[in-house]
């Protein structure tokens, strides 16, 4: 458990700290998830509670609790928990509930994106983006390595087999971009240098 208040090391970048007294926008499914929130009107202690929607695609849905500590509400994941949650992208809804008064107040509308349990995930499954899988299809077609499955599938509708040269070099280009902005954001979240060169002009003092 980590040690209150506010601030801890984060666990994907530990040179950093990360705000505790916050819903994370991204967890590990099977870790364990900790937060804190604390209101002015809504305190524990004043019997209001924090309730928490999790909705995503059909049949993963999650609703949780937090707990009261003095005036703060903690809200506290489980790995047994989120180890059941697929991995994509959620969106997490909180309110403050005060049963007895009759009264619920929105306190959070955010995007949660469960990421997968390397640990679990077989060894046989395609985890790269739908960006990355048409680059390397693309690229198999144009350097005559495509298996009969490859040159079968379809980018947006039309078989690879039936699409000329021409457009599959425009269908790679536009789906490398995505790809390397995928690259950059990874980075970007591991705290690595994106890549990118930023180009600065210096104007002469007096000028």
């Amino acid at each position: 458990m980590p040690v209150w208040p506010y601030i801890t090391e984060s666990q994907d970048l530990p040179d950093q700290k990360v705000n505790l007294y916050a819903e994370p926008d991204k967890i590990v499914a099977g870790d364990t998830v900790t937060w804190r929130r604390s209101f002015t009107t809504y305190k524990a202690s004043l019997g209001w509670s924090l309730n928490y929607s999790i909705r995503g695609v059909v049949g993963a849905a999650a609703d949780f609790v937090s707990a009261p500590v003095a005036d703060d509400h903690e809200v506290v994941l489980t790995a047994a928990v989120t180890a059941a949650w697929p991995a994509g992208k959620y969106f997490l809804q909180g309110y403050a509930l005060h049963t007895a008064m009759g009264e619920r107040h929105t306190i959070y509308n955010g995007f949660l994106t469960i990421q997968p349990n390397l640990a679990t995930v077989p060894a046989d499954q395609d985890l790269r983006s739908h960006a990355q899988k048409c680059v390397d299809a693309i690229q198999a077609v144009l350097e005559g390595r495509a298996t009969s499955d490859i040159l079968e599938s379809e980018i947006e509708g039309t078989k690879l087999n039936r699409i000329p040269v021409k457009d599959l070099l425009l269908f790679r280009d536009r789906y490398l971009t995505e790809v390397q902005s995928q690259d950059r954001q990874a980075r970007v979240r591991a705290g690595k240098a994106t890549g990118r060169n930023i180009l600065t002009r210096f104007t002469p003092v007096g000028r």
